[in-house]
Order: C-alpha cells, then sequence, then structure tokens
C-alpha cells in the first residue's frame, strides 16, 4: 500500500523535471482487475506493475521505471545527506509523533515545525511528509510537501559537497530503496551535472478532483474516495508528454 506517488518526468535535453503527485484517495481502474477501481493507495496490493501499468492507462503515458521507497529508507537517505532543508509558511506543531516503525503516535514526541525554512533530519522529515491534519488542504498540501521534500533532496544529494563523491553515496543508499533502475542510467545523469554543471529547474503539477464514496481497500467497503477530475488529468497527461 503506498500514501504517496509521484510520476517523474525527466527532460535530460532541457534539464527540466516535472514532478505529478497522486492523491492517494484518487479513484481509478485497477488494471487488469476487469474494471474494477480503487485508490491508487491500494493499487500496490496488487504489486507495483500494477499500481505503474494504472496510471499508464489513466495518463495515457509510458512509465519506465518506478522507485519504491519505505519510511525507513526516507529516513535513510536525509540522514546520509545530513539533513535537508524544509520550507512552512506557518508554524505548527504535527499531529504525527517523531517514530519509525509504527503509527502508533503516543510513543513519541510531536513536532514543532517553525514558519520558514530550517534543516530538519530524516525522522522529522518523515514526520512533516506524512502529516495532513494541520492543514485545511489535507492529503493535497501533504502531495506538495512531498514534492518539496523531494526537490530538496535532490538539491542536497547534487550540491558540490555530496556529488563529488556520489559513488560511495549510491552505495551507502543502495540497501534503501528498490529501484528498477539500471545503476548507469543514474551515474549518466550524475556525470552529466558534473560534466557541464548543470542547473535543473523542477516544475509540479498535482491532479485533482472531487470528494465522493466508493468502494475502497479491495473489498465492497463504502469509503471515502476522490473523483478524479477529467480536465485536470487531461492537463497532467499533456504537461508530462510535453516536459
Amino acid at each position: 500500500l503506498y500514501d504517496f506517488n509521484m510520476i517523474v518526468s525527466i527532460n535530460k535535453d532541457t534539464h527540466k523535471v516535472l514532478l505529478t503527485s497522486i492523491p492517494r484517495d484518487y479513484h481509478i481502474p485497477v488494471y487488469g482487475k476487469g474494471g474494477r477501481s480503487d485508490n491508487v493507495g491500494y493499487h500496490g496490493a496488487w504489486g507495483i506493475t500494477t499500481s505503474m501499468k494504472s496510471l499508464e492507462q489513466l495518463l495515457n503515458i509510458k512509465i519506465d521505471y518506478y522507485v519504491k521507497v519505505r519510511t525507513s529508507s526516507l529516513v535513510g537517505v536525509v540522514d546520509t545527506l545530513g539533513g535537508i532543508q524544509f520550507c512552512s509558511d506557518k508554524s505548527f506543531y504535527t499531529t504525527h509523533a517523531t517514530i519509525l516503525d509504527s503509527y502508533d503516535d503516543s510513543k513519541g514526541n510531536k513536532l514543532y515545525v517553525t514558519k520558514g525554512c530550517r534543516n530538519y533530519n530524516g525522522v522529522e522529515i518523515l514526520t512533516i511528509s506524512r502529516e495532513r491534519l494541520a492543514y485545511s488542504g489535507g492529503d493535497r498540501q501533504r502531495q506538495k510537501n512531498c514534492q518539496s521534500i523531494l526537490i530538496s533532496i535532490f538539491n542536497k544529494a547534487t550540491s558540490s559537497s555530496i556529488i563529488t563523491n556520489y559513488q560511495s553515496l549510491l552505495n551507502s543508499i543502495s540497501d534503501l530503496y528498490t529501484t528498477n533502475i539500471p545503476r548507469d542510467v543514474i551515474t549518466g545523469y550524475i556525470r552529466d551535472i558534473l560534466d557541464n554543471n548543470t542547473k535543473w529547474t523542477f516544475n509540479t503539477q498535482s491532479l485533482d478532483g472531487y470528494d465522493g464514496s466508493g468502494t475502497v481497500h479491495l473489498t465492497n467497503a463504502i469509503d471515502y474516495i476522490m473523483i478524479p477530475s477529467k480536465d485536470s488529468v487531461s492537463s497532467a497527461s499533456y504537461n508530462i508528454k510535453h516536459n
């Protein structure tokens, strides 16, 4: 099950990256399941390939690779980088605790996120990435926060103090995620950054929709869903194809 889903579109010629977030409750047909629909977060119960194919089908695109990151993986990557910057437009206490490998928020302390930009360690970034109840925008704001976190990880990983030792960095985090991206593809992008002092531009978008109810969790149970907006899907598909 995946709480956060994102399509990363990379144009190596223009050095542009487009991040497309898909809300976890986006209710779309599950690939290969006879027209059955479920929230995107539960498509992963049939495996990463089903999740990819479902999103390909929705957006009429081809997804070449996947990266699956666990909560502990996010913490490990951020801590390996020495923490990353997160910027907030308000100060607040998280509703989740700064804990790992547990959803029992009674076992840890809540995190105070300050207005403005500051550096956070791995478990703090995990706590921020989980947060939605502190925002009036709910999961929509969480999607934006996760996009911001991914950009901060990229910026820190490609900073001059880190990227020159990229081989040791890749080795140190290699067991923190699962991917089918060949190692030579990853190192090819890194060499491009090193050789050309490349400045990458990030753009973001999120699929949107309407509140509703429908069958969820691979059962006939009825719960909250987000009904996709056809205009949002069409616009996102166009942007991905023309990134």
